[in-house]
């Protein structure tokens, strides 16, 4: 439900540029974030009544996993857009030939595993 309502939530206007369909993909992915805290939260709160300690470690889990999944794809978006420096130091390499984008984009690859 979160999920569908966070597509919803995601649009812009025609001819719109690469940072206004970025904003627009990141107020979807917040929506649906919230969304699950929420909805979470009073799952939580149902199905474990009487068991509110065990409630409260199912419920931080599903934050802690949430918040690993956003955090996956900010830093996806950092290593992979051209919008920031991994990426076009990739390109600002391809001057000098292949060989050094190949070397470059090798190092950056291994910098975003870190």
């Amino acid at each position: 439900i979160a999920a569908v309502i966070g597509f919803f939530a995601v649009g812009t206007k025609d001819g719109a540029g690469q940072k206004e369909l970025m904003m627009a993909l990141h107020k979807g992915t917040i929506t649906s974030s919230v969304l699950v805290v929420a909805f979470s939260a009073l799952i939580c709160n149902w199905v474990f009544q009487d068991r509110e300690y065990y409630g409260w470690r199912v419920f931080s889990c599903i934050c802690i996993g949430l918040f690993a999944g956003v955090m996956i794809g900010q830093v996806t978006e950092f290593f992979t857009s051209y919008s920031y420096w991994p990426v076009q130091s990739i390109t600002d390499a391809g001057v000098t030939g292949p060989a050094t984008v190949i070397i470059q984009g090798l190092g950056i690859g291994m910098i975003s595993t870190v």
